[in-house]
């Protein structure tokens, strides 16, 4: 929500006044709830980012405030499409299968980021070489193409994936 937003200017502001970060490089990175926070602050200040990072996350559904990015904003989703906690199409579960939010699917988010950054296509998914774990998932890459300034508007589909980082659960 809105004090989100504010606590998220206030950090980026006092890192910068530290010298600790530049204010052409800043990224924002968020994992599930956080990756959620992340979408809302680049729908709000996106001309404060460099790029977002949506790991776990989608975004907020279209009847919420409309988010209007101020420019275009390199964007990277990674989802697993059998997470249990935010799930493929959008529902957010809690343990024993409660729904508690209904967003946009993974799908509609990236098609979302892909009309704000005005890409006029998408590439052929590209299956990614399996590394570590013989049981590994697959991964596919989506990449939009034609957007505007070539900024990079990326899905990367883990396919079989949770909502875990590696094998430890989140």
């Amino acid at each position: 929500g809105p004090d989100d937003v504010l606590l998220l200017d206030r950090l980026i502001d006092h890192l910068l006044r530290q010298g600790i970060a530049d204010p052409a490089a800043i990224h924002l990175v968020g994992i599930s709830n956080g990756g959620m926070m992340a979408a809302h602050y680049a729908c709000q200040r996106a001309a404060r980012l460099a790029s977002v990072m949506l790991f776990k996350a989608t975004m907020p559904p279209a009847s919420d405030p409309p988010c209007q990015p101020a420019k275009t904003l390199p964007v990277m989703i990674i989802a697993g499409t059998d997470d249990p906690v935010v799930l493929w199409d959008g529902r957010v579960v809690l343990g024993g299968g409660l729904v508690i939010q209904r967003r946009r699917s993974i799908p509609e988010s990236f098609a979302f980021w892909r009309a704000a950054n005005g890409c006029t296509g998408l590439a052929p998914p590209e299956v990614l070489p399996r590394r570590g774990a013989l049981d590994a998932p697959d991964v596919l890459l989506h990449r939009a193409l034609g957007c505007r300034q070539h900024v990079p508007t990326l899905l990367y589909e883990v396919r079989g994936g949770g909502h875990q980082i590696g094998r430890a659960h989140v």
